[in-house]
């Protein structure tokens, strides 16, 4: 008889089988060094959870951070609280004198008052409120009991709005008329309707115009109440002379993108300008830059070529 074959496969078998062992073990050693941080530090329990939840309510509650610089001041204070000696705290560096009827927004945040009782406050002037007292600020619903105590002592109403004075302030002190491109701000709070944020918001609007040539430009201003102002558009007067007039052909384009009225158009002019080496006639002008005969006029007033 003949000898007998192995098995075509046989010896692959085996080499097949220690691979996948020693494939296994290496899978087993990769997972092993994944879990070695969990292995070896033990996670948080749900107890130990709880109990650094409650800690931190603990020191939101009960504990206040000290800065580096102030300790030594909160020993030497509870040193001499438990002397017996003076125990008042020291007044709080942020407050200084102001008028909430003209202080701006920065120096309202300086004071220490959240940004809702600013906005609020602000908000109150823009509509024509005014304080007359410093127990007025007690209208501001936002504000403390605390921060009034804190603030009472540095109010500051001006003379305008002393009790008693706001008819006076607004009738017989305001002139009937006001040339609206010189009246100051302290002058435009004296009528109905213009708290100090709408007098600065004229006041700077006129300075970036250049001056008004239309009393009805005054609807352009921020936030100004239509109803104000026909209430009071009578009582302004304008003078065309008044107004600062840009050179277009000296003007650099700096000067011109300023202007309220000119800064999409600034661009267009310099390049016409460069081009032609001067502009000599306002009609070139016109056709060259302003495709809008209404917004040219709007602007015509403030422009000249000498």
């Amino acid at each position: 008889m003949g000898k007998v074959k192995e098995p075509l496969f046989g010896g692959y078998k085996k080499e097949r089988t220690g691979l996948i062992i020693l494939l296994s073990l290496l899978l087993l050693l990769v997972f092993l060094w994944r879990m070695l941080p969990v292995l070896v530090a033990p996670p948080l329990t749900r107890d130990d959870e709880k109990t650094a939840a409650a800690w931190a309510l603990f020191k939101q509650e009960n504990m206040k951070e000290i800065p580096p610089a102030d300790k030594h001041r909160s020993i030497l204070a509870a040193d001499t609280a438990a002397n017996g000696a003076d125990t008042a705290s020291p007044p709080d560096p942020r407050l200084r004198p102001f008028d909430p009827n003209t202080a701006s927004e920065s120096t309202l945040r300086s004071l220490g008052l959240t940004g809702a009782t600013v906005h609020i406050l602000l908000h109150y002037r823009d509509k024509g409120g005014r304080f007359y007292r410093k127990e007025d600020l007690k209208k501001i619903y936002t504000l403390s009991p605390e921060d009034y105590d804190r603030l009472a002592p540095y109010v500051r109403i001006g003379t305008a709005s002393a009790p008693g004075s706001r008819g006076a302030a607004e009738s017989a002190t305001a002139p009937a008329q006001l040339d609206l491109n010189k009246a100051d701000s302290a002058t435009l709070t004296l009528l109905p309707g213009i708290g100090p944020a709408y007098a600065h918001r004229i006041v700077a609007f006129r300075s970036a115009l250049g001056g008004f040539v239309s009393v009805s430009q005054l609807r352009e201003v921020y936030g100004f109440p239509d109803s104000t102002f026909r209430s009071l558009k009578d009582r302004f007067v304008v003078h065309a002379g008044d107004v600062r007039k840009i050179n277009v052909n000296t003007a650099d384009e700096s000067t011109l993108y300023r202007h309220p009225y000119i800064r999409k158009q600034a661009g267009n002019i310099i390049r016409l300008r460069k081009r032609l080496g001067k502009i000599a006639d306002m009609a070139v002008l016109q056709r060259a830059c302003f495709s809008n005969e209404e917004k040219y006029r709007k602007i015509a007033p403030y422009l000249t070529l000498e």
